[in-house]
């Protein structure tokens, strides 16, 4: 996979409207001219992407409704310019493999420790991705409801980018390594737990 960083009109355009055939998280193109949206392509198409946002308020602390701002008081610890977020990840799982999406994780771990704040946000809707997410963003600063529509609960957590940037590596290292001998093992389960998935 090739990737670059995303930055002329028609590329945003084509990140949202790919992000938002996944999800029904509202992406705005103003958001995205803010943020370092990253690409990832294979044969000239793009199959995944993330955003690493470090532009105030962050997208997920917008998530959290007025009537709970003054109870998350540890939110208010956290400044601009010492404060980044992880968000909009997706893939295309049609034409990403296994490797290819570890690979992808991987990059993003490097990416993080270059282009991000020290304290780093991650936030899902669902339940399953946000298990999946506290594996390497383990502290968590709100739980319950949002204001995206149809108000769905949804949790918002953190880690340092050192702590992230540690913990997905040792993802990597143990799912790479999966993918790896899985054809000279048959025992090995045929694939390996979704251990990133940011």
């Amino acid at each position: 996979m090739e990737m670059r960083i995303l930055k002329h009109n028609f590329e945003l355009f084509q990140f949202q409207k790919e992000f938002l055939k996944r999800s029904k998280n509202p992406l705005g193109i103003e958001f995205l001219k803010g943020a370092l949206v990253f690409g990832y392509f294979k044969k000239g198409s793009l199959v995944g992407g993330y955003i690493i946002n470090s532009v105030f308020p962050l997208r997920y602390f917008n998530w959290v409704p007025v009537e709970d701002q003054k109870s998350v008081t540890l939110l208010k610890q956290f400044k601009e310019g010492q404060t980044s977020e992880i968000c909009c990840i997706w893939m295309d799982k049609s034409k990403v493999s296994p490797l290819d999406r570890n690979l992808l994780y991987f990059s993003l771990a490097i990416n993080t420790i270059l282009h991000s704040n020290h304290w780093v946000f991650g936030g899902s809707i669902s339940e399953k991705v946000a298990e999946i997410q506290k594996r390497v963003m383990p502290k968590i600063v709100y739980h319950g409801s949002t204001t995206l529509p149809d108000s769905p609960k949804g949790e918002i957590y953190y880690a340092t980018k050192t702590e992230l940037f540690t913990r997905t590596i040792l993802r990597f290292i143990y799912e790479t390594s999966l993918v790896l001998i899985q054809p000279f093992v048959p025992t090995l389960p045929r694939k390996p737990k979704r251990g990133f998935g940011l």
